[in-house]
C-alpha cells in the first residue's frame, strides 16, 4: 500500500501594514507542518485615508512580496523562516 502524500498548503494575509505568507505541509493525521514563513512591510494602507487611494509603491512592494514567496508556495524553495523588512 502506497503511504499518503502530505498536501502543500500556502495562506497569503494582504494586511494594511504588512504582506505574510506561510507554507505549511497538511499530514495524513490532520496535523500541519509548518515550512516557511515571510513577511514583508510594505504599508498598504499608509496614504489610503488621507488620498482614498492605494499608491504605486506600496501596490508595487505588495506585488513583488507575493513573487517573492511563490516559488516557496510551489515547494521548489523550503530554506525555512526568513524575514524581510520592504
Amino acid at each position: 500500500m502506497r503511504r499518503p502524500v502530505p498536501k502543500t498548503l500556502a495562506v497569503v494575509d494582504l494586511g494594511s501594514n504588512a504582506v505574510r505568507l506561510q507554507i505549511a505541509s497538511a499530514q495524513p493525521d490532520g496535523n500541519l507542518e509548518v515550512r516557511a514563513e515571510d513577511r514583508a512591510a510594505v504599508r498598504l494602507g499608509a496614504q489610503v485615508f488621507r488620498t482614498g487611494r492605494l499608491s504605486g509603491e506600496s501596490i508595487s512592494g505588495c506585488a513583488q512580496a507575493l513573487v517573492r514567496g511563490e516559488p516557496r508556495a510551489r515547494g521548489g524553495d523550503e530554506r525555512g523562516a526568513r524575514g524581510v523588512e520592504s
